[in-house]
């Protein structure tokens, strides 16, 4: 698969769940993050951008949606988690995304992984 495949399945993911995409990073991550939103997905739309910033823009996603820095009590999202328990409506929704965040980020990687290759190969 092509980093233009990638992003465009990503493309017509985001825009088919923006609203539970928006509400999930509302949820974790404040009004912060929400902002951060419209850049990222810009990133993604963008073909003239490097995959380093792509992959860097699902890091940060994947990150927010996974509750990779949550036991951080310096930072604001660890309060808002404290308002959603396992019950909560959204959880199941979050790991969805989160799933499929993850599943973009593995083929960005499986790109890189093979440009690094090709470019060993090249050098040889």
């Amino acid at each position: 698969m092509t980093r233009k495949h990638i992003l465009a399945l990503m493309n017509y993911f985001t825009a088919q769940n923006d609203v539970d995409l928006r509400n999930a990073v509302l949820l974790l991550g404040c009004s912060a993050a929400l902002m951060r939103l419209p850049r990222f997905r810009h990133s993604m739309s963008n073909k003239n951008e490097k995959l380093r910033k792509d992959k860097h823009g699902l890091d940060l996603m994947c990150d927010l949606l996974s509750l990779e820095n949550v036991a951080d009590a310096d930072r604001e999202k660890c309060a808002h988690l404290a308002e959603i328990g396992p019950a909560h409506d959204a959880v199941w929704l979050i790991c969805i995304l989160t799933k499929t965040d993850r599943g973009f980020l593995q083929g960005f990687e499986a790109i890189s992984d093979a440009n690094e290759n090709e470019q060993s190969e090249v050098a040889a």
